[in-house]
């Protein structure tokens, strides 16, 4: 996908790796997040309910450009998804669920 800012390249990882890559993701999760016990399992839920995973290769570095980042989130709202950005998980509506960028707050 060629924006005017950036050129994005989306791959799906196959689908026989996906649960693998959740269990780790469930483990980071487990190790990073600090509330409480309602809100891990709303996470724990939300990745239960992951039935694909997309990876992108940005180009330029998506940090320039905050258009790039303002797509990642649409993006992430169109599909109500899980995005991992910055060590940090962020729901589909832009809230940090989990990482750093729960600190900034």
């Amino acid at each position: 996908m060629d924006l005017d800012y950036a050129s994005i390249q989306m791959n799906f990882m196959p689908q026989e790796n996906v649960a693998e890559h959740l269990i780790g993701l469930e483990g980071y999760v487990n190790h990073t997040f600090r509330g409480n016990e309602d809100e891990l399992l709303y996470i724990l839920a939300r990745l239960q309910a992951v039935s694909f995973v997309i990876e992108m290769v940005i180009n330029p570095v998506f940090d320039t450009e905050p258009k790039t980042i303002e797509f990642l989130y649409n993006f992430n709202d169109r599909l109500n998804g899980l995005l991992f950005l910055h060590d940090s998980l962020i729901d589909y509506d832009g809230r940090p669920l989990t990482g750093p960028l729960t600190d900034e707050e």
